[in-house]
Protein backbone atom coordinates (compact mmCIF):
# COMPACT_ATOMS: atom_id res chain seq x y z
CA UNK A 1 0.00 0.00 0.00
CA UNK A 2 1.35 3.46 -0.75
CA UNK A 3 1.03 6.24 1.43
CA UNK A 4 0.04 9.67 0.00
CA UNK A 5 0.47 12.71 2.18
CA UNK A 6 -1.07 15.93 0.96
CA UNK A 7 -0.19 19.12 1.41
CA UNK A 8 -2.07 21.26 4.39
CA UNK A 9 -4.98 23.32 3.13
CA UNK A 10 -6.44 25.70 5.75
CA UNK A 11 -6.45 23.65 9.51
CA UNK A 12 -6.39 20.09 7.43
CA UNK A 13 -3.84 18.02 6.47
CA UNK A 14 -5.11 14.97 4.55
CA UNK A 15 -3.48 11.58 4.81
CA UNK A 16 -4.50 9.13 2.14
CA UNK A 17 -3.54 5.79 1.05
CA UNK A 18 -3.93 3.89 -2.18
CA UNK A 19 -7.05 1.59 -2.10
CA UNK A 20 -7.83 3.07 1.43
CA UNK A 21 -11.08 5.25 2.04
CA UNK A 22 -9.84 8.80 2.25
CA UNK A 23 -9.10 10.49 5.74
CA UNK A 24 -8.55 13.79 7.26
CA UNK A 25 -6.57 14.42 10.37
CA UNK A 26 -7.43 18.30 11.31
CA UNK A 27 -5.47 20.27 13.29
CA UNK A 28 -4.57 23.42 14.03
CA UNK A 29 -1.70 25.32 12.28
CA UNK A 30 -1.32 28.67 13.67
CA UNK A 31 -0.98 26.96 17.22
CA UNK A 32 2.54 27.21 18.49
CA UNK A 33 2.06 24.15 20.71
CA UNK A 34 1.25 20.42 19.32
CA UNK A 35 -1.59 18.76 19.80
CA UNK A 36 -1.06 15.48 21.59
CA UNK A 37 -4.10 13.99 20.40
CA UNK A 38 -3.22 15.01 17.17
CA UNK A 39 0.75 13.48 17.49
CA UNK A 40 -0.84 10.51 19.20
CA UNK A 41 -3.23 9.60 16.13
CA UNK A 42 -0.31 10.25 13.96
CA UNK A 43 2.54 8.39 15.52
CA UNK A 44 -0.52 5.13 15.67
CA UNK A 45 -1.77 5.99 11.81
CA UNK A 46 2.06 5.29 11.12
CA UNK A 47 2.54 2.62 12.78
CA UNK A 48 -0.09 0.82 10.89
CA UNK A 49 1.95 2.02 7.35
CA UNK A 50 4.14 -1.12 6.19
CA UNK A 51 7.37 0.09 5.68
CA UNK A 52 8.20 0.75 1.57
CA UNK A 53 10.02 -2.66 0.37
CA UNK A 54 10.99 -1.98 -2.96
CA UNK A 55 11.90 -5.18 -5.05
CA UNK A 56 11.86 -4.15 -8.26
CA UNK A 57 14.29 -3.50 -10.96
CA UNK A 58 12.77 -0.38 -12.39
CA UNK A 59 14.57 2.66 -13.00
CA UNK A 60 13.16 6.27 -13.31
CA UNK A 61 14.45 9.66 -15.17
CA UNK A 62 14.97 12.66 -13.01
CA UNK A 63 16.53 14.77 -15.54
CA UNK A 64 13.04 17.46 -15.74
CA UNK A 65 13.85 18.33 -12.43
CA UNK A 66 17.58 19.25 -12.85
CA UNK A 67 17.06 22.03 -15.22
CA UNK A 68 14.70 24.18 -13.04
CA UNK A 69 17.37 23.14 -9.95
CA UNK A 70 20.35 24.64 -11.71
CA UNK A 71 18.31 27.73 -12.89
CA UNK A 72 17.25 28.09 -9.37
CA UNK A 73 20.70 28.35 -8.05
CA UNK A 74 21.73 31.01 -10.53
CA UNK A 75 18.16 33.01 -10.57
CA UNK A 76 16.39 32.35 -7.63
CA UNK A 77 12.58 31.86 -6.56
CA UNK A 78 11.51 33.88 -9.35
CA UNK A 79 12.06 31.03 -12.06
CA UNK A 80 9.96 28.83 -10.34
CA UNK A 81 7.00 30.66 -11.62
CA UNK A 82 8.09 30.45 -14.93
CA UNK A 83 9.05 26.56 -14.36
CA UNK A 84 5.11 26.28 -12.47
CA UNK A 85 4.01 24.01 -15.88
CA UNK A 86 7.18 21.36 -15.16
CA UNK A 87 7.27 20.97 -12.51
CA UNK A 88 3.43 20.45 -12.45
CA UNK A 89 3.88 18.15 -14.81
CA UNK A 90 6.97 16.47 -13.48
CA UNK A 91 5.03 15.39 -10.87
CA UNK A 92 2.16 14.10 -12.71
CA UNK A 93 4.62 11.97 -14.30
CA UNK A 94 5.78 10.80 -10.61
CA UNK A 95 2.15 9.91 -9.98
CA UNK A 96 2.18 7.29 -12.45
CA UNK A 97 5.33 5.33 -11.12
CA UNK A 98 4.96 2.84 -8.61
CA UNK A 99 8.01 3.08 -5.88
CA UNK A 100 7.75 -0.59 -4.96
CA UNK A 101 9.19 -1.19 -8.70
CA UNK A 102 11.75 0.60 -8.75
CA UNK A 103 15.73 -0.75 -6.91
CA UNK A 104 15.86 0.55 -3.92
CA UNK A 105 18.46 3.52 -4.32
CA UNK A 106 15.95 4.41 -7.33
CA UNK A 107 12.58 4.31 -5.05
CA UNK A 108 14.49 6.72 -2.22
CA UNK A 109 15.37 8.86 -4.62
CA UNK A 110 11.85 8.80 -6.57
CA UNK A 111 10.79 10.14 -2.85
CA UNK A 112 13.56 12.72 -2.18
CA UNK A 113 12.30 14.23 -5.38
CA UNK A 114 8.60 13.83 -5.30
CA UNK A 115 9.04 15.69 -2.09
CA UNK A 116 11.85 18.30 -3.60
CA UNK A 117 9.03 19.00 -6.49
CA UNK A 118 6.49 19.72 -4.06
CA UNK A 119 8.12 21.81 -2.21
CA UNK A 120 9.11 23.83 -4.84
CA UNK A 121 5.73 23.78 -6.27
CA UNK A 122 4.63 25.39 -3.50
CA UNK A 123 6.49 29.09 -3.56
CA UNK A 124 5.92 28.19 -7.46
CA UNK A 125 2.17 28.80 -6.93
CA UNK A 126 2.62 31.96 -4.25
CA UNK A 127 4.28 33.96 -7.53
Amino acid sequence: MTVIIEACYGNKASVAAVGAPDRSIGFNVHNDSPNLLTVGLSVLWSLRMPAPAPTGTGTFDHARLKPILDQLKTDGLATLSTNRGVLTSYIRMLEDVDPDELTRDDSLTYWLNLYNAGALRLPAEAY
